[in-house]
C-alpha cells in the first residue's frame, strides 16, 4: 500500500490515469475483436476465441478496479498543494494484480 501521507504532481498522476485508462480500452477493444472474428476462423476455433474473450473481459474488470482505486486514493490540492495529488488517506489497491495473477495460475 502507498503510505498516508504521499504527494505527486498532476503530471505523474494523470501519466497513470491515462495510461490505464488506454489500457482498459485495448482490452475492451481486443475482446471486441476476438467475438468478431469468429466468423473468419473455422469452427473449431471458437472455443478458443470466447476463451479468450473471457479471459480479456476478466482482466479489464482487475484493471478498471485498479483505476477506480486510483481515482480515490487521491485528489487535486487546493491552496498551497496546487498542482499536486496529496493523498486522500484511501489505500490505493496495489495488490489487485498479484491477486490476478494468482487467480489465473491456480485457475
Amino acid at each position: 500500500m502507498i503510505g498516508a501521507n504521499t504527494l505527486i504532481i498532476t503530471g505523474q498522476y494523470l501519466l497513470v490515469y491515462n495510461v490505464m485508462s488506454l489500457t482498459i480500452a485495448a482490452m475492451l477493444a481486443s475482446s471486441l475483436f476476438f467475438l468478431f472474428a469468429r466468423a473468419y476462423v473455422a469452427p473449431r476455433y471458437h472455443l478458443g476465441l470466447y476463451l479468450s474473450t473471457l479471459v480479456v473481459w476478466i482482466a479489464a474488470y482487475h484493471y478498471y478496479r485498479i483505476f477506480l482505486s486510483w481515482q480515490g486514493a487521491y485528489e487535486p490540492g487546493e491552496g498551497a498543494q496546487a498542482g499536486f495529488y496529496p493523498s486522500t488517506n484511501e489505500p490505493f489497491n496495489d495488490e489487485q494484480p498479484y491477486l490476478s495473477v494468482l487467480m489465473f495460475t491456480l485457475g
